[in-house]
């Protein structure tokens, strides 16, 4: 996918478009095999192309150094550029042309890492004519985790203070009084990101020239603020992370190149850059690791900065995989689905000191990182396939800490789009586009995963409440698509077995909730028992702006605890997230910040910038 800078950093938070809906996604994948059979048939006089077809491994072994063996055809002595029809997934441009077949090769499997950008150079020269692209296969399957602390946000706190942006400022405000300490106006393009550590506070902005910039502030004093230094580096935003006072910096890295390089002179051609303040690096070559069956020019590159970027800063990157990342407490996992070829690769990097951990190629395409989750050492992924017979499937992979496939299962739901993927603690839970038929639940220690319970009728999105229990929430409709009621159901873990469920419908018919297209508006704390809905509508005097809050029992089911209601000109202060320090809920909208008191719901202030 390939989108404006800034919508790209709130790839996580928009809905999904049509051309990316499951049918059309569905679709696409029947388009590609079309392609690729019509390709080998185009070029069966040169050579049969299913002979360089990288192998797909189901496991891997440490990674030996191979030779790359090149075919050199006589139309690059001609310099004579063939245009080839690359699927282009996400936008509506033309299919860009290709280097086509000027230089083919039989086998890529390079070390792991390089050891020159000469190597380097080599390598990228013959994937720049095989590239196919390495893009998140996006089917509208959403991530509705529980957030962390470490996950960046547009709304932080440290127990006394928020740090909330807004408008493009950063205002860092008392929770006592709910007054600015400080309001910060950042030298580079409006934040969309921000996280909060000990005593530094770092802001993630779209840059200029497909770059992704960070400023770093020192905070301990709250009031005057002072900026330690910029950061920046290629590509579109993907993921950050900040974990024992690093920040993890994840970008999507693609150069579009059509023309043959000239020579490898001139790195900024071919090799990642980033900034520390003014300062231009290359990412060096012992950092730029080739997974096997690598097929493509893009890069994913990975940043891990420590509080000052002057002091340190480790930098990373992976060509021809990428578009897509998933971390869990210890780990970063990069993949990226090469389309043409029907297949994706998965490499792990230590969070922290980002030691590389190996990579795999799995049959199918990953549908995003809801379909990647780590447990008990484990990663689990699912795909989405072609079998044998044609009919679209789904695949389910489980691989160890080094990279190697131990269980699988594959051929599930044949012929049905999958769009929501769920983890609970063994087992997983599998939607498809059909919400008239059931979602499968399985096991999946078991060898192969079986089949353990069929729940209820397949819609609604899932996210986890806690260990044993997760949060079903759906939505009503009328006939013209508008939301007319919310319905919250809480569903065992392990069976599928609705536990409990509520709804709550629309006053003036239609309302509209920010959930839709972006799950951090959704909160929950298991803890404390709290689910905080977010909901809006439209009146002839403007606005209405409610926030629901629920309490969960096992026995009593859910409760309305109290509804937070305001009314607007306008939409600018929609909530959009809550918070909690001590015994508070911060509820924050736009430029208004209200606070409730836990023990009897009771708003204590409501103020407005």
């Amino acid at each position: 996918m390939t989108f404006d800078e800034k919508i790209i950093f709130a790839v996580d938070n928009i809905p999904v478009p049509d051309s990316l809906s499951p049918e059309n996604i569905a679709n696409m994948l029947k388009s590609t095999q079309k392609i690729s059979t019509n390709k080998k048939s185009a070029h069966k006089t040169q050579k049969d192309v299913s002979e360089n077809k990288p192998d797909i491994t189901m496991s891997t072994s440490p990674v030996t150094k191979r030779n790359v063996i090149f075919k050199i055809t006589a139309a690059v002595a001609a310099c004579t550029v063939l245009v080839a029809g690359l699927l282009v997934y996400g936008n509506n441009t033309p299919e860009k042309p290709s280097l086509g077949e000027v230089i083919t090769y039989e086998d890529i499997k390079p070390p792991a890492q390089m050891s020159s950008y000469s190597e380097l150079y080599t390598i990228y020269s013959a994937l720049a004519i095989e590239s196919a692209g390495t893009k998140e296969f996006s089917n509208g399957i959403t991530d509705y985790g529980v957030f962390s602390n470490g996950d960046s946000d547009i709304v932080k706190s440290d127990g006394k203070h928020i740090f909330c942006l807004s408008d493009g400022l950063l205002r860092i405000i008392d929770t006592e009084t709910l007054s600015d300490i400080c309001v910060i106006t950042p030298s580079s393009q409006p934040p969309v990101e921000l996280f909060v550590g000990e005593d530094t506070l770092y802001l993630i902005s779209p840059g200029k020239e497909r770059t992704v910039s960070l400023e770093v502030y020192d905070i301990s004093d709250l009031k005057a603020p002072e900026k330690v230094s910029d950061f920046s580096q290629c590509g579109n935003y993907v993921s950050s992370r900040l974990e024992n006072e690093k920040l993890i910096i994840v970008t999507d890295y693609s150069d579009y190149r059509t023309t043959p390089l000239e020579g490898d002179t001139d790195l900024e051609d071919f090799v990642p850059r980033y900034f520390i303040g003014q300062t231009e690096n290359y990412v060096d070559p012992g950092n730029i690791i080739v997974p096997a069956n690598a097929a493509s020019t893009d890069y994913t590159v990975i940043s891990a900065i420590d509080s000052d970027p002057k002091k340190g800063v480790e930098v990373k990157a992976i060509l021809g995989s990428g578009g897509a990342a998933y971390c869990s407490d210890s780990e970063l996992f990069i993949f990226g689905n090469e389309y043409l070829s029907g297949y994706s690769i998965i490499s792990k990097f230590e969070l922290g000191d980002l030691g590389y951990g190996g990579s795999v190629s799995l049959s199918g395409l990953i549908g995003g990182k809801a379909s990647v989750s780590q447990y008990d050492d484990t990663l689990r992924v699912v795909t989405s396939s072609f079998d044998e017979s044609g009919l679209l499937c789904t695949n389910i992979y489980v691989i160890d800490s080094k990279m190697n496939v131990i269980n699988s299962a594959g051929t599930l739901l044949q012929g049905e789009i999958l769009t929501d993927v769920r983890y609970g603690g063994n087992f997983i839970f599998l939607y498809t586009a059909d919400a008239q038929k059931p979602a499968l639940i399985l096991d999946i220690t078991a060898k192969p995963p079986v089949t353990v319970a069929v729940n209820a009728l397949n819609d609604g999105k899932l996210t986890k409440y806690t260990e044993s229990e997760m949060l079903k929430f759906s939505f009503s409709q009328n006939d013209s698509g508008n939301l007319t009621g919310l319905n919250l159901a809480m569903i065992d873990s392990v069976s599928g077995a609705m536990i409990a469920e509520t709804s709550l419908s629309a006053e003036n018919g239609i309302f509209f909730t920010d959930i839709t297209n972006d799950a951090r508006s959704l909160f929950i704390d298991s803890d404390k028992n709290i689910i905080g809905v977010p909901v809006y509508s439209f009146n002839e005097f403007g606005t209405q702006n409610r926030y629901y809050i629920y309490g969960f029992d096992t026995t009593e089911g859910f409760t309305l605890s109290t509804v937070i209601e305001y009314a607007d000109i306008d939409d600018g202060n929609i909530f959009k997230r809550a918070l909690i320090t001590d015994d508070k809920l911060y509820i924050v909208g736009g430029e208004r910040i209200v606070s409730v008191r836990l023990s009897d719901w009771k708003v204590i202030d409501s103020v407005t910038a």
